[in-house]
């Protein structure tokens, strides 16, 4: 801008420039509304370079980290002009994942396991078992072992759940020694190493679900 000066009405030529600066105003972009999975956070960047930044939450950096559904509000001042954001946050809920309560096998037995509450799934250990992405896999155990696994939902929240498998050994079981008798007589058995017991052939026993069974053979058995 250039200005002329007139003085008594005298025209007295004289001149002086000002600048005038026009700055933009910032932009800013805190992006689409969104959602985050609960337990988790996201960062809202308010852009760089920012003389000033106020959040809705009173926060005055340049980032923030979120993790409660609500609607953000930014401000921010560059050169002193001044523009602002919202964005939109919903928190997903953790999906339920469940893997059923603890269980017991003999060793040399296979268990078949089985979780709900997701969409994908991810086992570990996941060596011992058949297939260790599926939600009902069989495993092969030798010893006791913990399970976890990690289930994903059609929202990409995931969450985990654990259970123990023990592995029993299996019992040590004597049956006595070989007895002889003769034809019409009976002899009493006599085996140890259980808390139950099933013999068979059951014909010619007084029980043939207990321990010690009265046996009574016609022929060599």
């Amino acid at each position: 801008y250039t200005f002329k000066l007139v003085t008594n009405g005298t025209s007295c030529n004289d001149s002086i420039t000002q600048t005038i600066q026009v700055h933009p105003y910032p932009i800013i972009n805190l992006g689409q509304d969104t959602s985050i999975c609960d337990g988790d956070n996201l960062v809202l960047d308010a852009g760089a370079g920012r003389n000033s930044v106020l959040w809705s939450t009173g926060v005055g950096s340049q980032t923030i980290a979120v993790d409660t559904a609500s609607l953000y509000h930014v401000t921010v001042d560059e050169n002193g002009c001044f523009s602002s954001d919202s964005i939109n946050i919903s928190v997903l809920p953790t999906p339920q994942v469940n893997l059923g309560i603890d269980t017991t096998i003999c060793i040399g037995d296979s268990v078949q396991l089985n979780v709900t509450g997701g969409l994908n799934y991810i086992w570990q250990p996941g060596n011992v078992l058949n297939d260790s992405l599926i939600a009902n896999p069989v495993g092969y155990l030798n010893d006791t072992t913990e399970f976890t696994v990690f289930g994903t939902d059609a929202n990409g929240c995931s969450a985990y759940d654990t259970a123990v498998v023990n592995v029993n050994p299996l019992p040590t079981i004597t049956a006595g020694v070989v007895p002889s008798i003769c034809i019409g007589d009976t002899i009493q058995l006599n085996a140890v190493g259980g808390t139950s017991y099933v013999w068979t052939p059951s014909l010619g026993l007084s029980d043939s679900t207990i321990a010690d069974p009265l046996a009574f053979p016609r022929t060599t058995t």
